[in-house]
Protein backbone atom coordinates (compact mmCIF):
# COMPACT_ATOMS: atom_id res chain seq x y z
CA UNK A 1 0.00 0.00 0.00
CA UNK A 2 1.34 3.39 -0.98
CA UNK A 3 1.02 5.65 2.03
CA UNK A 4 0.96 8.68 -0.27
CA UNK A 5 -2.36 7.46 -1.69
CA UNK A 6 -3.93 6.64 1.66
CA UNK A 7 -6.96 8.74 2.57
CA UNK A 8 -6.38 11.48 5.09
CA UNK A 9 -7.52 10.52 8.57
CA UNK A 10 -10.75 12.09 9.78
CA UNK A 11 -10.13 15.18 11.90
CA UNK A 12 -10.44 14.67 15.63
CA UNK A 13 -13.70 16.09 17.04
CA UNK A 14 -13.38 19.25 19.15
CA UNK A 15 -12.60 18.45 22.76
CA UNK A 16 -15.59 20.34 24.16
CA UNK A 17 -18.16 18.43 22.07
CA UNK A 18 -20.03 15.57 23.83
CA UNK A 19 -18.87 12.09 22.85
CA UNK A 20 -22.28 11.06 21.45
CA UNK A 21 -21.74 13.64 18.67
CA UNK A 22 -18.41 12.16 17.58
CA UNK A 23 -18.71 10.94 14.01
CA UNK A 24 -21.09 13.72 12.97
CA UNK A 25 -20.25 16.24 10.28
CA UNK A 26 -16.88 17.84 11.26
CA UNK A 27 -17.88 21.28 9.97
CA UNK A 28 -21.05 21.26 12.07
CA UNK A 29 -19.11 20.15 15.15
CA UNK A 30 -16.59 22.95 14.62
CA UNK A 31 -19.42 25.49 14.42
CA UNK A 32 -21.02 24.05 17.56
CA UNK A 33 -17.69 24.01 19.41
CA UNK A 34 -17.06 27.68 18.61
CA UNK A 35 -20.28 28.74 20.34
CA UNK A 36 -20.63 26.84 23.66
CA UNK A 37 -23.85 28.71 24.48
CA UNK A 38 -25.61 26.60 21.84
CA UNK A 39 -24.66 23.40 23.66
CA UNK A 40 -25.52 24.87 27.05
CA UNK A 41 -29.05 25.57 25.80
CA UNK A 42 -29.53 21.78 25.65
CA UNK A 43 -28.54 21.07 29.26
CA UNK A 44 -31.17 19.32 31.34
CA UNK A 45 -31.72 19.82 35.10
CA UNK A 46 -29.37 16.92 35.91
CA UNK A 47 -26.49 18.60 34.06
CA UNK A 48 -26.54 16.19 31.11
CA UNK A 49 -27.49 16.93 27.52
CA UNK A 50 -30.73 16.53 25.58
CA UNK A 51 -29.13 14.16 23.04
CA UNK A 52 -32.01 14.16 20.55
CA UNK A 53 -32.11 17.95 20.52
CA UNK A 54 -28.36 18.33 20.04
CA UNK A 55 -28.30 15.74 17.25
CA UNK A 56 -31.10 17.60 15.47
CA UNK A 57 -29.17 20.86 15.83
CA UNK A 58 -26.01 19.29 14.39
CA UNK A 59 -28.02 18.00 11.43
CA UNK A 60 -29.39 21.50 10.86
CA UNK A 61 -25.95 23.07 11.16
CA UNK A 62 -24.58 20.54 8.67
CA UNK A 63 -27.27 21.38 6.12
CA UNK A 64 -26.90 25.09 6.77
CA UNK A 65 -23.11 25.22 6.46
CA UNK A 66 -23.18 23.36 3.14
CA UNK A 67 -25.43 25.97 1.55
CA UNK A 68 -24.11 29.19 3.06
CA UNK A 69 -21.59 30.00 0.34
CA UNK A 70 -24.03 29.18 -2.46
CA UNK A 71 -26.74 31.35 -0.98
CA UNK A 72 -24.42 34.28 -0.32
CA UNK A 73 -23.17 34.39 -3.92
CA UNK A 74 -26.67 34.58 -5.42
CA UNK A 75 -28.20 37.83 -6.61
CA UNK A 76 -30.32 39.66 -4.01
CA UNK A 77 -33.72 38.01 -3.71
CA UNK A 78 -35.65 41.02 -2.44
CA UNK A 79 -35.15 44.61 -3.50
CA UNK A 80 -38.34 46.51 -2.82
CA UNK A 81 -41.79 46.00 -1.40
CA UNK A 82 -45.22 46.98 -2.75
CA UNK A 83 -46.18 50.64 -2.70
CA UNK A 84 -46.93 51.80 0.83
CA UNK A 85 -44.51 49.30 2.43
CA UNK A 86 -40.90 49.47 3.52
CA UNK A 87 -38.44 46.72 2.67
CA UNK A 88 -38.89 43.46 4.59
CA UNK A 89 -35.90 43.58 6.92
CA UNK A 90 -37.72 41.66 9.66
CA UNK A 91 -38.89 38.04 9.59
CA UNK A 92 -41.66 36.16 11.38
CA UNK A 93 -40.44 32.64 12.24
CA UNK A 94 -42.64 29.83 13.53
CA UNK A 95 -43.11 26.04 13.67
CA UNK A 96 -39.74 25.23 15.23
CA UNK A 97 -39.43 22.28 17.58
CA UNK A 98 -40.37 22.73 21.26
CA UNK A 99 -36.76 22.55 22.49
CA UNK A 100 -35.63 25.42 20.22
CA UNK A 101 -33.97 28.38 21.93
CA UNK A 102 -33.51 32.00 20.98
CA UNK A 103 -29.73 31.42 20.68
CA UNK A 104 -30.27 28.71 18.06
CA UNK A 105 -32.50 30.99 15.98
CA UNK A 106 -30.02 33.85 16.23
CA UNK A 107 -27.14 31.61 15.19
CA UNK A 108 -28.93 30.00 12.24
CA UNK A 109 -30.18 33.27 10.78
CA UNK A 110 -26.85 34.93 11.55
CA UNK A 111 -25.26 32.77 8.84
CA UNK A 112 -27.05 34.87 6.22
CA UNK A 113 -27.74 38.26 7.79
CA UNK A 114 -26.64 40.36 10.74
CA UNK A 115 -29.36 39.82 13.33
CA UNK A 116 -30.19 42.95 15.30
CA UNK A 117 -32.52 41.21 17.75
CA UNK A 118 -34.72 38.16 18.22
CA UNK A 119 -38.08 38.90 19.83
CA UNK A 120 -39.08 35.61 21.47
CA UNK A 121 -42.73 34.62 21.81
CA UNK A 122 -42.38 30.92 22.74
CA UNK A 123 -44.20 29.38 19.72
CA UNK A 124 -43.00 32.02 17.25
CA UNK A 125 -40.46 34.83 17.12
CA UNK A 126 -39.39 37.88 15.14
CA UNK A 127 -35.89 38.02 13.66
CA UNK A 128 -35.12 41.73 13.22
CA UNK A 129 -32.39 43.00 10.90
CA UNK A 130 -31.42 46.14 8.98
CA UNK A 131 -30.69 44.25 5.75
CA UNK A 132 -33.56 43.36 3.39
CA UNK A 133 -31.34 41.38 1.00
CA UNK A 134 -29.81 39.37 3.84
CA UNK A 135 -33.23 38.72 5.35
CA UNK A 136 -34.44 37.42 2.00
CA UNK A 137 -31.41 35.13 1.70
CA UNK A 138 -32.10 33.78 5.19
CA UNK A 139 -35.75 33.18 4.38
CA UNK A 140 -34.94 31.35 1.14
CA UNK A 141 -32.20 29.21 2.70
CA UNK A 142 -33.98 28.26 5.94
CA UNK A 143 -37.59 27.94 4.77
CA UNK A 144 -38.65 24.39 5.63
CA UNK A 145 -35.49 23.51 7.54
CA UNK A 146 -36.02 20.84 10.18
CA UNK A 147 -35.20 22.46 13.50
CA UNK A 148 -35.55 20.16 16.49
CA UNK A 149 -38.12 17.97 14.80
CA UNK A 150 -40.25 20.54 13.00
CA UNK A 151 -39.94 22.42 9.70
CA UNK A 152 -39.49 26.17 9.94
CA UNK A 153 -42.11 28.53 8.50
CA UNK A 154 -40.73 31.98 7.68
CA UNK A 155 -42.65 35.04 6.49
CA UNK A 156 -41.78 38.69 6.02
CA UNK A 157 -42.72 40.96 8.92
CA UNK A 158 -43.38 44.12 6.92
CA UNK A 159 -44.12 47.50 8.45
CA UNK A 160 -46.71 49.58 6.62
CA UNK A 161 -46.25 53.33 6.46
CA UNK A 162 -49.74 53.86 7.88
CA UNK A 163 -48.85 51.80 10.93
CA UNK A 164 -45.72 52.89 12.71
CA UNK A 165 -45.71 49.94 15.12
CA UNK A 166 -42.71 47.71 14.38
CA UNK A 167 -42.43 44.15 15.69
CA UNK A 168 -39.78 45.44 18.11
CA UNK A 169 -42.42 47.68 19.70
CA UNK A 170 -44.38 44.70 21.02
CA UNK A 171 -42.57 44.75 24.37
CA UNK A 172 -43.14 48.35 25.39
CA UNK A 173 -43.70 48.95 29.13
CA UNK A 174 -47.39 49.56 28.46
CA UNK A 175 -47.81 46.29 26.56
CA UNK A 176 -45.83 44.37 29.16
CA UNK A 177 -48.12 45.73 31.87
CA UNK A 178 -51.19 44.67 29.88
CA UNK A 179 -49.80 41.19 29.26
CA UNK A 180 -48.91 40.83 32.93
CA UNK A 181 -52.40 41.86 34.03
CA UNK A 182 -53.96 39.37 31.63
CA UNK A 183 -51.88 36.52 33.05
CA UNK A 184 -52.72 37.49 36.62
CA UNK A 185 -56.44 37.69 35.86
CA UNK A 186 -56.44 34.23 34.25
CA UNK A 187 -55.09 32.46 37.34
CA UNK A 188 -57.46 30.35 39.39
CA UNK A 189 -57.26 30.19 43.20
CA UNK A 190 -54.97 27.55 44.64
CA UNK A 191 -56.77 24.44 46.00
CA UNK A 192 -56.91 24.04 49.76
CA UNK A 193 -57.63 21.47 52.44
CA UNK A 194 -60.77 21.84 54.58
CA UNK A 195 -58.83 23.89 57.12
CA UNK A 196 -57.89 26.41 54.43
CA UNK A 197 -54.23 25.42 54.08
CA UNK A 198 -52.68 24.85 50.65
CA UNK A 199 -53.23 21.46 49.00
CA UNK A 200 -50.30 21.37 46.58
CA UNK A 201 -51.06 17.75 45.62
CA UNK A 202 -53.81 19.01 43.28
CA UNK A 203 -51.77 21.73 41.57
CA UNK A 204 -50.55 21.35 37.98
CA UNK A 205 -48.84 23.80 35.66
CA UNK A 206 -49.78 24.99 32.16
CA UNK A 207 -48.40 21.78 30.64
CA UNK A 208 -50.19 19.49 33.07
CA UNK A 209 -47.06 18.75 35.12
CA UNK A 210 -47.78 18.04 38.80
CA UNK A 211 -46.33 20.29 41.47
CA UNK A 212 -42.65 19.72 42.31
CA UNK A 213 -40.05 21.56 44.32
CA UNK A 214 -38.13 22.65 41.20
CA UNK A 215 -39.27 25.46 38.92
CA UNK A 216 -38.54 26.30 35.28
CA UNK A 217 -38.52 30.06 34.78
CA UNK A 218 -38.63 31.80 31.39
CA UNK A 219 -40.11 34.83 29.68
CA UNK A 220 -37.41 37.35 30.62
CA UNK A 221 -35.66 39.08 27.73
CA UNK A 222 -32.26 39.80 29.27
CA UNK A 223 -30.45 37.16 31.31
CA UNK A 224 -30.79 37.70 35.07
CA UNK A 225 -28.08 37.11 37.63
CA UNK A 226 -28.36 34.57 40.42
CA UNK A 227 -28.73 37.29 43.10
CA UNK A 228 -31.58 38.85 41.12
CA UNK A 229 -33.42 35.53 40.95
CA UNK A 230 -32.79 34.81 44.62
CA UNK A 231 -34.13 38.24 45.54
CA UNK A 232 -37.26 37.63 43.45
CA UNK A 233 -38.05 34.07 44.56
CA UNK A 234 -36.53 34.10 48.06
CA UNK A 235 -39.54 35.66 49.83
CA UNK A 236 -41.78 32.84 48.55
CA UNK A 237 -39.68 29.67 48.92
CA UNK A 238 -36.45 28.31 50.37
CA UNK A 239 -34.00 28.13 47.44
CA UNK A 240 -31.49 25.29 47.30
CA UNK A 241 -29.74 26.41 44.12
CA UNK A 242 -30.21 28.47 40.96
CA UNK A 243 -29.19 27.37 37.46
CA UNK A 244 -29.21 29.98 34.71
CA UNK A 245 -29.33 28.72 31.11
CA UNK A 246 -29.39 31.97 29.16
CA UNK A 247 -33.03 32.50 28.17
CA UNK A 248 -34.43 30.40 31.02
CA UNK A 249 -33.43 29.30 34.50
CA UNK A 250 -34.15 26.65 37.12
CA UNK A 251 -35.03 27.52 40.72
CA UNK A 252 -34.51 24.36 42.78
CA UNK A 253 -36.02 23.99 46.25
CA UNK A 254 -36.71 21.26 48.79
CA UNK A 255 -40.25 22.51 49.39
CA UNK A 256 -42.96 21.79 46.83
CA UNK A 257 -45.50 23.92 48.69
CA UNK A 258 -43.15 26.90 48.63
CA UNK A 259 -42.50 26.37 44.92
CA UNK A 260 -46.27 26.34 44.29
CA UNK A 261 -46.69 29.62 46.14
CA UNK A 262 -43.75 31.19 44.31
CA UNK A 263 -45.17 30.16 40.95
CA UNK A 264 -48.63 31.47 41.81
CA UNK A 265 -47.40 34.82 43.14
CA UNK A 266 -44.78 35.53 40.47
CA UNK A 267 -46.46 34.09 37.36
CA UNK A 268 -46.90 36.94 34.88
CA UNK A 269 -44.71 39.44 36.74
CA UNK A 270 -42.75 41.85 34.54
CA UNK A 271 -39.07 40.99 35.00
CA UNK A 272 -35.96 41.79 32.94
CA UNK A 273 -37.89 43.10 29.96
CA UNK A 274 -40.45 40.29 29.72
CA UNK A 275 -43.41 38.61 31.40
CA UNK A 276 -42.47 35.65 33.59
CA UNK A 277 -43.63 32.17 32.63
CA UNK A 278 -43.11 29.60 35.38
CA UNK A 279 -43.70 25.85 35.28
CA UNK A 280 -42.65 22.88 37.39
CA UNK A 281 -39.40 21.10 36.52
CA UNK A 282 -38.51 17.46 37.05
CA UNK A 283 -36.32 16.30 39.89
CA UNK A 284 -37.77 18.26 42.78
CA UNK A 285 -39.64 16.74 45.73
CA UNK A 286 -43.41 16.24 45.37
CA UNK A 287 -45.84 17.89 47.78
CA UNK A 288 -46.83 16.10 50.96
CA UNK A 289 -50.33 14.66 51.35
CA UNK A 290 -51.66 15.94 54.65
CA UNK A 291 -54.83 13.82 54.82
CA UNK A 292 -53.96 10.45 53.24
CA UNK A 293 -56.85 8.61 54.92
CA UNK A 294 -59.39 11.33 55.40
CA UNK A 295 -62.10 12.72 53.15
CA UNK A 296 -61.06 14.21 49.84
CA UNK A 297 -59.80 17.78 49.98
CA UNK A 298 -62.13 20.58 49.03
CA UNK A 299 -61.63 23.45 46.63
CA UNK A 300 -61.49 26.92 48.14
CA UNK A 301 -63.82 28.87 45.88
CA UNK A 302 -63.24 32.14 47.66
Amino acid sequence: INPNNAPAPAPAPPSNVPSFLHGCDPTALTILSSDPSLMEAFRDPSGGYNEAGLLALVATLSSTSSSIQTQKTQQPLFKSGPQGQVLATNLHVSNYGPSTTRDQIQYLFGQYVTVKSVIWKEVFCFVNTDDADGAARARAALQGYNLNGSQLRINDAIKREANMALPTDIETPENLARMSAKVKESQTPLPTYPDGTLDATRVTDDKGNPARGNLWVGGFRSTPTEPELRTLFGPHCSIRDVRIKGQYAFINTDDAEGAVRARFNLQGDVFKGGVLKINFASGGPPPKQRYPQGPGPQQNMG
